[in-house]
């Protein structure tokens, strides 16, 4: 990493060189990437909800990599999805929170269930203080990645979970996840308490935690 800058440089192989002999490419071995950055001074005061969106490739992975770790969970093939929890008012709130209202489907193996159905169940696993969240929403139809929005925030809250953020190519979730603040990679702007601001002229912000987002343009 230097001055905001990843540079990563490839190593030669026997492939490489066949495939740029086959179809007369010419390989660079050197990529230079702009690391996005934001002052954390100027973000809400343990914030309960940040959001990264933009395009696919536009740096919201590395970016978001600097507001905590993913978790990875494991699931037993002998308990039942709701039996991973520690209690059962623990396994309804957060099955619930991670729009997962499916009573039939907590009682049955992890392994059984679909891509969509794992992935709340995974959130609902996981959703703690300190937490970031990749491709929030990717892989669940829209209409219930807004209703899982909607949720989840309101279980974030509710519980005063602070400084998790999502990242997302979606906008749509904006108005049902009600981050307390957004950055856009795609043109660099920083938008708290409804207000938008140029990242790379950006000054203190007097921040209102009481009022929520709407919309972002």
């Amino acid at each position: 990493m230097t001055n905001g800058k990843l540079i990563t440089k490839l190593k030669h192989s026997e492939i490489v060189a066949k495939v740029c002999l086959d179809f007369t490419y010419e390989f660079q071995d050197t990529y230079t990437f702009d690391k996005h950055q934001i002052d954390k001074s100027v973000l809400p005061k343990d914030f309960n909800i940040g959001l990264i969106v933009g395009t696919s490739g536009s740096g919201k992975s590395l970016l978001l990599k600097e507001f905590g770790y993913e978790t990875q969970t494991m699931w037993s093939d002998d308990d039942a999805v709701c039996s991973h929890f520690s209690t059962y008012e623990e396994a309804t709130k957060k099955l619930m929170g991670a729009g997962f209202n499916s009573i039939p489907q907590w009682l049955v193996p992890y392994t059984i269930l679909s891509t969509g159905q794992k992935y709340r169940d995974d959130l609902a696993r996981t959703i703690d203080s300190d937490r970031i969240y990749d491709e929030f929403t990717s892989v669940i139809d829209r209409g219930t990645a807004l209703g899982l929005s909607n949720s989840i925030q309101k279980l974030i809250r509710d519980e005063n979970y602070t400084n998790v953020v999502f990242a997302s190519v979606h906008k749509d979730i904006i108005p049902y996840l009600q981050p307390d603040w957004i950055y856009n990679t795609d043109d660099k702007t920083l938008t708290i308490n409804s207000e938008t601001f140029n990242i790379s002229n950006l000054e203190k912000i007097e921040y209102t935690k009481k009022k929520p987002f709407m919309l972002i343009k």
